[in-house]
């Protein structure tokens, strides 16, 4: 068993001194030294897997099938020429002048530099992947360091491919290089256990993955562990893509991926500015998104942002510059849009970005709107190498379950972690399932919690009994010197045996202490007495393990306690791990925990958006007047309150900074500011009921304190006293009537209103006062529909008016509708088309006097022009009214308008067959049919030829009077017709020839006879395609792709007996591909998953066909069979 944590440390030390050595900056070196760690992984896995390959291979004819590089790529190997391999390398001459080695060039090559870019270029040769990335500046090292290095990695332990040793390793020097290379600030690397955290809270399985600032693809490694992990293969069900701007960052991705035999389309450059270019576009089409972006990015382009789109919430803030001033709320944008309808998404972000204001807090409350906020994790300091600042984890879940839709989970995590070192925290694996449960519980998964609480009591009970054992074999030297410690160790013994459930380990923590403590004063007792020394040596002598001195003893026994402390150390942490969830969680419900987790409502998240909100607006209005708060209903009243409290108590110290800060002449206006915020002092008035005590108690709410306030003072003389420093008042039905505060002149609005009491509420803050000019709404809930209704309806007789609505004359509205639709349809009649024709129209006449209507209208551009702004103008103005606003035969000229406004606009991407329908409808409009392919293929309008009377249909064509527009809607149902027969068999290009054939004869000559003659034709022509599209079933066999296989294998002077044989070759081949093809996600996008169907194909060819098919032959119809299967089920994930 491989000791990774040793192994790393030691290859790390030896490359590291060799670096020091070399005078090579930790830039210069990383990626050479990157490159021959992945050379390594590339060479241990070629081998293990040319093993696998050799095994069992298929033989034919007494031949054995020639192995390929498509053997390796369908398993997640690269095949390395013999000059790649790890072993050529590191066993060439010292003097490699000398050995007249030459490059795939033909040049000789005259250092060990040029040796290892050569293998290099072999390498990206082999895979897509690669092309272009991997290191080739080994010629900067001497021979002598670069053997060195190779010699280094040359080490039997990385041939355990299967455990990963390899990618551990790069890893490892991955984070050590980032830490290294101070002027890249680690922006490659992102911390394990943030990874960690990411991947096991989306628990990806199968789909799309999108990492668009992959930096060195730390979230496809992780997501690629988790899902080997889960018994799949991450290459078959993933599908990875990346953008990274920085083309360093790229080739440090493109490499670890392929260490951990991950495939993926990585893009970088400015085309993989993800603030400009969606690279592989994907909006819409993620099942998961995971990044580190980079934070508070600024001077982005907002024009070329907005072009870009993938902004549902909108723009943030763009500065005078028309630059976005800071970028996460794009990031945050991005990922979402990526997201298709059941995504998630997990990032990291800046903690700034939680409460950040303006219109970055309109996106979102949007978001949280929209209800895909799954779990928002809280992070503290130092979890990144280069930077101490915290940060915060955010999931979105567009696949929530409904009850969770409303609901968000919050983790505190900041005072969570294990410190790594004076400047680094992270994650353990125990606190990352810890966390993890925590959402689990939340999810509404506690099978997978109690799944948890058995891995600990395993893990525990091992290492207790481990110990135990330990323990049992302390050499008993004399009874008086280590009896405190054998009555310990007998103790502990017994409790161990008495462990049954989980919760019996804790209380194993007391004797582990023991054990401890009294073998550390015993052994100090041991070395400061000589006399007691030589009686221990005496016993150890008989157990042929004396010692030469103390100095000897000591080493050893110091050595014994280093050992048994870090195992003692590892069992309390795994104990104190499972204690610290099984005491908040107990058997696995869900609850929130103050300080550490709590499930918010979206009122609840708006509460604490506006609280901040009203703590920043109204601070910054301080000598405008009171402010009144109205709230849903008295709970929210005195939640409303605390929330505010906390949140103003925040202004106060942030005013207190910019104080500090200030000039003199700004600073004492700001002590008057301060000196104000501090007086202020704010009340809930609501009604008194029965049991409210109880009723808050349950929300973790007191109302006595509020309730004794509303006794004993008269509020509501204070709060009309504008000297009074009671200047803010929470309510939600007293005092929103009747009650006349002539100071109140901000007014915050949380609740629905409408009609009087909202008119009433709003006279709240317009009352008239001295130095008051206007009272000022704020609105949280959005009321502006009931406002104007309200104003509409109590409005009445302003200035002799009616009650309609001031803001809107709806007769002067209505009178311009029918001005609009009346020169709309003079404009019509002028053309000869009759709106109302249009009106009474039935089904198919409807919809061709839509396109007559259409054609009419088009006989200029400007013409066209000038229906279009008829129509643009009426539906604008339609917009403006209610349905009961319009009489119902209006309302129908309106609808014909808007029907032929719209045919206008349709752009004709597939042909329509309505003029063809209305000629011929009692022939063949029951026959049309849109078929849905068993595959998902969606192929367009078919025809059921076997069911057409063609003499009767020849007939109905004789007499149509549309005969032109006929034929072409007829050659383009054809043409359709033969694109999807071409798509299932490519052996039937012949019908598509002579459809050329005929169509060109018809454009030569397009008179009455010919026009007859080539629709005749084209009915021979659908007919002979009715046949052949039922020829295989007479072949015997159950669908037309079997029949494609048969028609692609087929050869000329076959034996009956051989013919059965390729039939049945081509039914078992389609059902195996496709079988394959299902188990793969988006096969066509990745080399392994590609080559994995070619060699299914080739294998299965191989073996089947009869003998008469010799190796050339069959690998023409291999190469054949796999374009069919590339091009036909391409779509197909």
């Amino acid at each position: 068993m491989v000791n990774i944590r040793k192994l790393e440390a030691e290859l790390w030390e030896s490359a590291d001194l060799l670096r020091a050595g070399s005078k090579l900056t930790s830039n210069q070196y990383c990626m050479p030294v990157l490159g021959l760690i992945f050379l390594r992984y590339a060479y241990s896995r070629f081998k293990m897997v040319e093993t696998e390959i050799l095994k069992d291979r298929p033989v034919r004819g007494g031949r054995v099938l020639p192995v390929e590089a498509s053997d390796f790529a369908s398993k997640s190997a690269l095949f390395l020429p013999r000059e790649a391999q790890y072993e050529y390398l590191v066993n060439l001459p010292a003097d490699i002048a000398s050995a007249g080695l030459a490059n795939q060039s033909g040049h000789i090559m005259n250092s060990l530099g040029e040796v290892v870019n050569n293998a290099m270029e072999l390498v990206e040769a082999q895979s897509e992947q690669l092309t272009g990335v991997l290191p080739k500046d080994y010629t900067i090292f001497s021979d002598e360091l670069l053997a060195e290095l190779l010699r280094i990695f040359n080490n039997s332990a990385l041939d355990e491919v299967g455990g990963d040793v390899i990618g551990r390793i790069y890893e490892y020097f991955l984070n050590k290089f980032a830490k290294n290379i101070a002027q890249d600030d680690g922006v490659f690397f992102t911390p394990k256990s943030l990874v960690k955290m990411i991947v096991n809270v989306l628990e990806p399985s199968g789909g799309i993955l999108l990492d668009p600032a992959c930096g060195s693809g730390g979230m496809f490694v992780q997501t690629g562990d988790f899902v080997n992990h889960a018994g799949m293969n991450a290459n078959s069900t993933m599908t990875f893509y990346g953008q990274e701007k920085v083309e360093y960052n790229a080739q440090l991705c493109l490499m670890n991926m392929a260490v951990h035999g991950l495939a993926g389309v990585i893009k970088s450059g400015d085309e993989a500015n993800t603030f400009y270019h969606d690279a592989h576009n994907l909006n819409g089409c993620c099942d998961y998104v995971m990044a580190n972006p980079p934070f508070n990015v600024d001077k982005v382009n907002a024009e070329s942002t907005q072009s870009a789109g993938r902004l549902p919430f909108g723009m943030p803030s763009v500065n005078a510059k028309k630059e976005v001033g800071n970028g996460n709320y794009l990031w945050i944008s991005y990922f979402h849009s990526y997201l298709n309808e059941h995504g998630r998404a997990g990032f990291v972000m800046a903690s700034s970005a939680t409460d950040s204001s303006g219109k970055d807090r309109d996106i979102r409350q949007k978001l949280v709107e929209t209800g895909h906020v799954d779990v928002m994790v809280s992070v503290g300091n130092n979890f990144f190498y280069t930077k101490s600042l915290p940060c915060s984890l955010w999931f979105f879940d567009k696949g929530k379950r409904e009850e969770l839709q409303d609901k968000v989970l919050f983790i505190d995590a900041r005072n969570y972690y294990t410190v790594v070192d004076r400047t680094l925290n992270e994650w353990s694996d125990w606190q990352l399932k810890n966390l993890n449960a925590i959402v689990w519980l939340y999810r509404g998964e506690p099978e997978k919690y109690h799944k948890l609480l058995k891995e600990y009591y395993a893990e525990i009970s091992a290492l207790l009994a481990e110990l135990d054992d330990i323990c049992r074999d302390i050499p008993v030297y004399t009874d008086d010197i280590y009896a405190d410690m054998i009555q310990h160790v007998q103790a502990f013994s017994a409790k161990v045996t008495s462990i049954k459930v989980l919760s019996d380990c804790f209380d194993a923590k007391e004797y582990l202490n023991r054990i401890y403590d009294s073998w550390r004063r015993t052994t100090e007792q041991i070395f400061d007495d000589v006399t007691l020394f030589e009686r221990i040596n005496q016993y150890f002598t008989a157990k042929k393990r004396g010692y030469k001195n103390i100095k000897d003893y000591k080493k050893s026994v110091i050595a014994e306690q280093d050992a048994a402390r870090n195992k003692l150390s590892r069992i309390l942490t795994v104990i104190d791990d499972a204690q610290w969830l099984y005491e908040k969680f107990g058997e696995g419900e869900y609850r929130d925990i103050p300080g550490l987790c709590k499930v918010a409502s979206c009122a609840e998240i708006a509460e604490k958006n506006f609280a901040r909100d009203f703590a920043g607006h109204y601070s910054d209005l301080w000598t405008s007047g009171k402010a009144m708060f109205v709230c849903l209903n008295k709970v929210t009243c005195v939640r409303m309150y605390d929330l505010v409290q906390k949140y103003w108590a925040a202004e106060i110290e942030a005013l207190k900074i910019q104080i500090k800060h200030a000039t003199q002449q700004e600073s004492q206006e700001l002590e008057r500011k301060l000196q104000w915020m501090q007086e202020t002092e704010m009340a809930v008035v609501i009604s008194q009921e029965q049991n409210e005590i109880q009723t808050f108690q349950k929300w973790g709410l007191d109302i006595k304190y509020h309730r004794e306030k509303m006794e004993k003072r008269e509020l509501d003389k204070e709060f009309k006293d504008p000297a009074n420093p009671l200047r803010v008042v929470f309510v939600c039905a007293m005092w929103l009537t009747g009650f006349d505060v002539k100071c109140l002149s901000c007014l915050y609005l949380d609740k629905p209103l409408k009609a009087h009491t909202l008119m009433q509420t709003i006279a709240r803050a317009n009352r008239v006062a001295e130095g008051k000019s206007n009272g000022l709404i704020i609105d949280y809930i959005g009321i502006v529909k009931a406002l104007r209704k309200a104003l509409a309806d109590y409005t009445a007789n302003v200035n002799g008016n009616g009650g309609s609505d001031p803001t809107v004359d709806k007769e002067k509205l209505i009178s311009r509708i029918l001005e609009t639709i009346a020169a709309t349809e003079a404009f019509l009649d002028g053309y000869g088309f009759s709106l109302q024709t249009l009106i009474n129209a039935k089904d198919f006449e409807k919809l061709a006097l839509l396109q007559t209507a259409a054609d009419a209208v088009s006989a200029t551009i400007e013409e066209k022009k000038t229906f279009q702004t008829y129509a643009a103008e009426l539906i604008r103005l339609m917009k403006y009214t209610n349905h009961e606003d319009i009489e119902p035969d209006i309302r129908k000229r309106y609808e014909a308008i808007a029907a032929i406004y719209g045919e206008l606009k349709k752009k004709r991407r597939t042909v329509t067959n309505v003029d063809l329908m209305v000629e011929i409808n009692h022939i063949i409009s029951e026959y049309v049919q849109i078929e849905q392919a068993t595959d998902g293929i969606t192929l367009s309008r078919q025809f059921d030829i076997s069911k057409i009377d063609f003499d009767l249909l020849r007939r109905e064509f004789a007499k149509a009077k549309k005969k032109n527009l006929i034929m072409k809607d007829l050659q383009e149902l054809i043409r359709v017709r033969l694109d999807a027969m071409l798509f299932n068999n490519p052996d039937r290009i012949k019908y598509h020839e002579r459809y050329q054939e005929i169509i060109e004869d018809y454009n030569s000559q397009q008179d009455r006879a010919n026009i007859e003659k080539t629709f005749d034709e084209l009915m021979d022509l659908v007919q002979n395609m009715d046949q052949e599209e039922r020829r295989y079933v007479r072949e015997g066999f159950s669908s037309d792709e079997e029949l494609s296989l048969y028609d692609m294998l087929f050869s000329e002077n076959l034996s009956k007996q051989d013919i059965q044989k390729i039939k049945k070759v081509a039914v078992d081949l389609l059902q195996k591909v496709k079988s394959k093809i299902a188990e793969l996600d988006h096969w066509t996008d990745k080399q392994e998953t590609k080559a994995t169907i070619d060699t299914l194909i080739r294998d299965t060819l191989w073996l089947e066909l009869p003998e008469c098919y010799d190796e050339l032959r069959i690998s023409e119809y291999r190469q054949r069979i796999y374009e069919y299967v590339y091009t036909r089920y391409k779509g197909v994930a």
